[in-house]
């Protein structure tokens, strides 16, 4: 048994096109826009290294931070 195909039509034809809705990518507002006060985070990041050492610390732990802070922290 042999089945007939469709013939082949143009998704242009059948009114088929993107959506503009999916056109743009809609951002949601961040929710690490919040600055945290500088000394929570100095606490923060000097808690993370007597805890875990500070080779475990990342450049989002330390970015912000002073270099006096950083050389504390070092335990220079």
């Amino acid at each position: 048994m042999q089945y007939e195909t469709p013939p082949q039509t143009d998704p242009a034809q059948l009114g088929w096109r993107a959506s503009p809705r999916w056109a743009t990518v809609k951002r949601q507002p961040s929710t690490r826009a919040v600055k945290k006060d500088p000394e929570a985070k100095f606490k923060a990041a000097q808690a993370k290294a007597e805890k875990l050492g500070v080779h475990t610390l990342t450049e989002q732990d330390i970015a912000g931070l002073s270099p006096a802070q950083i050389t504390q922290i070092r335990g220079y």
